[in-house]
């Protein structure tokens, strides 16, 4: 059974995992060129800022190597060893996503969060549509008009 996450959680992971997908692309194009060329100082801190976050939410379950938490700036990675941790973060990223979200239907592979605001069909629960619904007549109720006259 697919576990439940925050909605703010679901909207950093799929930040992090654009921008991992970017680096990656771009770590890939860089080491078919040169592939034990070092990685400059600029490139490494945005990444390492990236695959904190990505260790941040992945946590123990799916972090790819638990004794890995950054690439160091002394012992600077080549090209091909970011390519490398690249795919393992973003298989892992994949699974704690299948593991967390539903298939949107039965006849597509996109696949929906599974938040504390949606049930397992993606769609909003029912307390959410009645607290939405209240809300809005909240609203209705304060159109700023006097009600006495």
């Amino acid at each position: 059974m697919a576990k439940r996450i925050l909605s703010e959680v679901a909207e950093r992971f799929d930040v992090a995992r654009d921008q991992l997908q970017s680096f990656y692309d771009e770590f890939v194009k860089l080491s078919n060129k040169k592939p034990d060329g070092a990685v400059n100082k600029f490139k490494l801190v945005h990444l390492n800022r990236v695959v904190t976050t990505a260790n941040e939410l992945l946590g123990n379950e799916y972090v790819p190597f638990a004794e890995f938490t950054d690439f160091s700036e002394d012992e600077v990675p080549s090209n091909s060893d970011v390519v490398m941790m690249l795919a393992q973060y973003l298989s892992q990223m994949d699974r704690f996503h299948v593991d967390h979200s539903s298939k949107v239907n039965q006849f597509s592979t996109a696949r929906t969060w599974l938040t504390d605001d949606h049930n397992e069909d993606g769609v909003q629960s029912e307390d959410d549509e009645q607290e939405e619904v209240d809300d809005d007549e909240e609203l209705d109720d304060d159109d700023g008009e006097d009600d006495d006259t």
